[in-house]
């Protein structure tokens, strides 16, 4: 197939780098705004093409190095070509342009400076393998290539702590029933193995996967409730709350903390945990209960009228058509935590038509060397 030359002038939200050659806008993986690339066509549609590149014909001055053998195939990461300002201003145009798509244009004026990330690799403390059996019959386990199920065999990944990578010699192999396995990391440093048998199975319930970012997150949760409420001793509902990783950090002075999270183990947890605080902090009532958020709205009202702020840190897909049902809890302060600036984007909207209002949007950079960004939005009533 022929090749042609382009310029990269962005990086897309999916992590490639974006051109424009003769009106058709080309989509092409592992490249950086300012590189002069020679391309060949990957994939054609009628409004745009995805492209490989065959040649670094001039590179970006924002290029570098990257320092994984596997940069450029593995499906893990897209940015570590792009230097690290790069990668963070990239992130925040990319939320700055889906709220402008969607007619957001002064609650793009409330973005604050991306809080970025103490380290930009060895901060994961979780990660997903794949498994699959080798010719001789033994196991071997790494990622996936970029855009394919084809594994790459990787015993060593320099986003994770260097404890998970250590770990990785003692992974159990041999059942031929495996699939995956995943790696994380307790607060005490001790790493975890979770086996899995089906590519249904969720694997290790969620756990945020940068310390030192979750603890900037942390802080400016505190910090907004402290600024948007007037009682000293709030009334708060996590939801989807995993095991209280945002909510119980006001154990000493918040009146109330109820979570609702569909995960068994995180909800134990999160009892556990608030069970641990009471002895401390015997006016502080906590509640944890394991349902699913998607069913428990009309449980949820009933608890959300002696409510002064929801914060909420959904999945990926964000909350889609159950906007509705939050705005109708009618809470007048909401923190909404979101990793996917679409599905956020998306909600702000339907949550404005019902009545709130966006006071600020505070990016953090809790996934280096990717595409992907953590927003908190902080709307209120």
């Amino acid at each position: 197939m022929e090749t042609l030359n382009i310029r990269i002038d962005s990086l897309s939200y999916g992590g490639s780098g974006v051109g424009r050659h003769e009106g058709i806008v080309y989509f092409v993986p592992f490249s950086v705004p300012g590189d002069l690339l020679e391309i060949r066509v990957t994939k054609q549609e009628k409004r745009y093409r995805e492209a490989e590149i065959v040649k670094i014909i001039e590179a970006s001055p924002n290029r570098i190095e990257p320092p994984c053998p596997f940069s450029g195939v593995c499906g893990g990461c897209q940015w570590q070509q792009a230097d690290y300002k790069t990668q963070t201003a990239q992130k925040v145009n990319e939320l700055r342009s889906a709220l402008v798509k969607n007619r957001l244009n002064d609650d793009a004026g409330k973005i604050k400076p991306i809080i970025e990330s103490p380290k930009q690799f060895g901060y994961r403390r979780t990660a997903r393998f794949k498994t699959q059996s080798a010719e001789d019959g033994t196991q071997e386990y790494g990622f996936y290539r970029a855009a394919s199920n084809e594994l790459i065999k990787i015993d060593n990944c320099p986003l994770l702590d260097e404890r998970i990578n250590n770990y990785l010699p003692k992974v159990k192999l041999g059942n031929p029933g495996l699939v995956g396995f995943d790696l994380f990391m307790d607060e005490e440093g001790s790493v975890h193995p979770f086996y899995r048998f089906s590519e249904k199975d969720l694997g290790a319930d969620f756990f945020q996967v940068n310390e030192e970012i979750n603890k900037k997150l942390l802080n400016y949760v505190s910090d907004t409730v402290k600024k948007h409420t007037s009682d000293k001793n709030p009334r708060l509902l996590d939801l989807y709350c995993g095991d209280g990783n945002l909510s119980l950090q006001f154990a000493a002075h918040a009146a109330s903390i109820t979570g609702w999270d569909n995960s068994k183990t995180a909800i134990e947890r999160g009892r556990k945990r608030a069970e641990a605080l009471k002895e401390e902090y015997p006016k502080c009532r906590t509640r944890f209960f394991e349902a699913d958020v998607a069913r428990s709205w009309k449980n949820i009202a009933g608890w959300a009228k002696q409510t002064d702020c929801i914060i909420l840190d959904p999945p990926r897909r964000g909350l889609k058509n159950q906007t509705s049902r939050l705005a109708g809890l009618n809470v007048p302060l909401i923190i909404y935590i979101s990793c996917s600036p679409p599905a956020l984007v998306r909600d702000i909207a339907a949550l404005e038509k019902a009545g709130y209002r966006v006071e600020e949007l505070q990016p953090l950079d809790m996934f280096p060397q990717t595409y992907h960004l953590e927003t908190v939005a902080v709307l209120r009533k």
